[in-house]
């Protein structure tokens, strides 16, 4: 039984390290919270889900769509609202995308209606039996997409031109504007990719869960959990701490009570800010 919660914690908490790390992205460079990170994931869970309706197409077809408006909204998120609060206060910055969360979720509530929303599709539908290990297909095509998107943030950093800006701005913003690097366009690809990794998230997610206004809520306060886990500015650190609150999440729900897998969530949190507050991998 231990086992089998282990593999299943794992292909939850891989989604969950999707999502954890555009966030940690954005904190890397810019130092920023993004508090509508969970909102942005739900827009995408809406994307392909009039994508389902209108065209018939599975989630996983529609993920590149998913990915590109996002990347879009990132680019002009940071351009229209982001910029202008670069150089503010903390706080101020922080009630700005507090803000934002809310004009997304009730924007989409307002349009939508809090009706839950589901996709019903055939593809990678039952589970698979690996030796006695009870793994539901769905989940473990969610987790290789995660890996999947892993694997290019990791590529894009490391191999494109746009990718090597963002390494050099994150480590030094004065050193790679004197070396001619765009530091604007850095931040609002930034902001783009992050927005579109979220965009895959949705995607997977779509397929599993019920698509509603407040969806990306929950997962947003796990987000921050594994990023706090794993440590700001961290990306490695965002992939283990989004398997460990998924493996934390799925044990408290199959030894506890289901109930209990939050609060076990958030005791993982409040642990690690207590003796680490960097994170596993976090800056000092």
């Amino acid at each position: 039984m231990l086992l089998q919660s282990f593999a299943s914690g794992l292909l939850v908490g891989s989604v969950y390290a999707l999502i954890a790390v555009g966030l940690t992205l954005i904190w890397g460079i810019m130092e920023l919270v993004n508090f509508a990170h969970g909102s942005y994931l739900m827009v995408s869970m809406y994307i392909c889900y009039l994508c389902y309706v209108l065209l018939g197409f599975d989630p996983l077809l529609s993920m590149p769509i998913a990915a590109g408006v996002l990347f879009f909204l990132g680019i002009l998120t940071y351009r229209v609202i982001i910029s202008r609060i670069m150089n503010a206060p903390m706080l101020f910055q922080i009630f700005t995308t507090f803000g934002l969360q809310f004009i997304i979720n009730y924007t989409v509530f307002l349009i939508a209606k809090p009706t839950f929303r589901t996709i019903q599709v055939s593809y990678f539908d039952g589970v698979l039996n690996i030796k006695g290990i009870i793994l539901d297909k769905a989940m473990l095509v969610a987790a290789v997409v995660s890996i999947l998107g892993f694997l290019f943030l990791y590529l894009f950093l490391h191999i494109t031109k746009t990718g090597k800006g963002i390494r050099a701005t994150t480590d030094n913003p004065r050193a790679a504007l004197a070396l001619g690097v765009d530091i604007e366009k850095m931040y609002a690809y930034t902001w783009g990719v992050s927005l579109a990794l979220v965009g895959i998230a949705g995607a997977v997610l779509c397929r599993i869960i019920y698509t509603h206004p407040t969806v990306g809520d929950t997962f947003s306060l796990f987000a921050f959990v594994a990023v706090a886990f794993g440590g700001f500015g961290s990306i490695y650190g965002a992939l283990i701490g989004g398997l460990v609150i998924g493996v934390v999440e799925t044990i408290a729900g199959v030894y506890a009570i289901p109930w209990f897998k939050l609060p076990a969530v958030f005791a993982v949190f409040i642990v690690t800010l207590i003796f680490r507050p960097q994170g596993l991998l976090g800056w000092k």
